[in-house]
């Protein structure tokens, strides 16, 4: 091969390189992008130059490759989350399959949630997986949907008073308690502000509380609640679950 063809492969490299960078965090931007990159591996490819140093260096190798290492540290340091894109009502809470908390971008990707999040979300299921919830997580009962409207068909009305930041409920001779704050955020999410003072509830094995309103309409009641009573904060909320 002559100088100038070496240099020719360098330089295509070099711009699959910089587009990979340019375009993978704009969501208009990284589909060409990826396809720019594709084209120009697939040149260099049959040109029978393996081009590894490129693969590397490139967004689409390195960002999902760090986004792996740091979930994989968050989940030993006990502080992983997945990650996905979506309203609250989606993604508000603990994920009941690997016990982390699920967190939203928002409604509106920007582009680099593609290459990102797959990758941060595989690293904390691999290691649930194959060495269980990471440190710190509530490893008590978490029912499903399903289970938690069964639970609601037996459970007993409950007076709610606040206490300090918490809201207080009597269950089974039990107190619970709930960072009021919890609350708030999923009512501000919905565009209603509504006192909390009446809910049908029930005390599963000392560690959830699960609860649905009954002094407030008809979208917030149906709204079941599952609550930490260790940690005084909730796990999920099912939205689908009418009464």
């Amino acid at each position: 091969m002559t100088t100038q063809e070496k240099n020719t492969i360098i330089d295509w490299a070099t711009v699959g390189v910089i587009i990979s960078w340019a375009t993978f965090w704009l969501f208009l931007l990284s589909p060409f992008g990826l396809l720019a990159w594709l084209a120009i591996l697939v040149y260099l490819i049959i040109k029978k130059k393996v081009p590894k140093w490129y693969l590397i260096l490139s967004a689409w190798f390195i960002v999902p490759l760090f986004a792996f290492l740091f979930s994989t540290f968050q989940y030993f340091s006990g502080t992983a989350c997945l990650l996905s894109i979506g309203g609250p009502k989606l993604f508000y809470g603990i994920d009941r399959e690997t016990r982390v908390e699920s967190v939203s971008s928002g409604c509106i990707p920007i582009g680099f949630e593609l290459f990102v999040f797959p990758a941060n979300n595989t690293a904390i299921r691999l290691w649930t997986n194959l060495l269980g919830f990471q440190k710190g997580s509530y490893k008590g009962f978490f029912p499903t949907e399903d289970e938690a409207v069964k639970i609601i068909e037996s459970a007993d009305t409950i007076n709610v008073q606040e206490h300090g930041q918490f809201l207080r409920f009597l269950s089974d001779r039990q107190n619970v308690e709930l960072d009021a704050s919890n609350i708030e955020r999923l009512q501000s999410c919905e565009h209603y502000k509504n006192p909390l003072t009446k809910v049908i509830g029930k005390t599963i094995n000392q560690e959830c509380f699960v609860f649905q309103c009954l002094d407030t309409t008809t979208e917030v009641r149906k709204t079941i609640y599952l609550v930490d009573i260790k940690q005084n904060k909730l796990l999920q909320t099912y939205f689908n679950s009418y009464y």
